[in-house]
């Protein structure tokens, strides 16, 4: 099905087996698993995959090491979609196009995408070596919208510097998130230095000057930073974030900043706003129970 999109030529071995379509669906029994051999499915044009359910179909990996899904808009403007699937297991290890887009996007890497939709989606233990352990998104023309979404488990395991186990998220765009469920994930490295510690236990939005996060209905739980920001960082540490941050009826309980006890200065056991962000509001929200694990004077635990 990538191939007759991508080529926009029908594919397959037997006629009719894989139309141009830009709707990939599954027709297989709840419960099903498709097991990757060690290369992602790349997309280069628009595509809606619409699942059975989060609960009905996973995507992982049964030998080698890749991510499992890439979606590539940087030859034509293109929407993407991806609606009721697990992705699971994926390593977003090695570079994609050469060297670039190194240890990114271990379940699912976009790149320069038109308009984007995830929804009714479960990542659970991927893992990349820099960021992004379950989706990592680089540039994008419109907001994206993620929401009724799972982030179990994921992982940032090996290079410094980087961040976000469950989001990458590098664009000027607004990021809108609703009802998504962030549980469990870390990010660790092997620099003990503070300052080359990863960021954002769950998400980390690096650059995101003129940018701004919309967040609804969210929970965040249990999800660790050797760094700053044990679920949310902005920026870095030394860096002006210059992000809006608008949060509503979201819960931020039990996280952890600084899980290796060695900066000096205050890292936010829930959220890193950075230095000089624009704004930000709560709204009938919950923020208590996180910890700040640095050695500042007036640990920051919970934003």
């Amino acid at each position: 099905a990538a191939l007759a999109i991508n080529t926009q030529t029908p594919s397959g071995t037997t006629p009719g087996e894989c139309i141009v379509d830009t709707t990939v669906t599954f027709p297989l029994p709840a419960g099903s698993t498709i097991a990757l051999l060690g290369t992602p499915i790349v997309f280069e044009r628009g595509v809606s995959i619409q699942g059975p359910g989060m609960d009905a179909l996973t995507i992982t990996l049964g030998a080698g090491s890749s991510r499992l899904l890439v979606f590539d808009g940087r030859l034509q403007p293109s929407g993407f979609d991806l609606i009721g699937v697990t992705l699971a297991g994926g390593e977003g290890t090695i570079a994609y196009d050469g060297a670039l887009f190194y240890g990114m996007g271990g379940a699912l890497l976009v790149i320069e995408p038109s308009t984007l939709v995830i929804a009714e989606t479960r990542f659970r233990d991927n893992v990349a070596f820099f960021a992004g352990a379950a989706v990592a998104i680089v540039e994008i023309a419109y907001p994206p919208l993620l929401q009724d979404l799972e982030f179990d488990g994921n992982l940032i395991a090996g290079a410094p510097g980087g961040g976000g186990a469950a989001i990458y998220y590098d664009s000027a765009e607004i990021l809108q998130i609703r009802r998504a469920l962030f549980v469990g994930n870390r990010v660790t490295n092997t620099d003990p230095s503070p300052a080359a510690e990863s960021n954002g236990g769950a998400i980390w939005m690096p650059y995101p000057v003129g940018s701004a996060l919309n967040l609804e209905e969210c929970t965040f739980s249990a999800n660790e930073a050797t760094g700053a920001g044990g679920a949310i960082a902005f920026g870095l540490p030394t860096q002006n974030a210059g992000v809006v941050a608008r949060i509503w009826d979201t819960t931020f309980t039990g996280n952890l900043a600084d899980t290796n006890h060695n900066s000096t200065t205050q890292s936010g056991g829930a959220l890193y706003l950075g230095w000089n962000s624009d704004s930000t509001t709560l709204t009938n929200s919950i923020v208590a129970g996180n910890v700040d694990g640095s050695t500042a004077a007036n640990p920051a635990h919970d934003l």
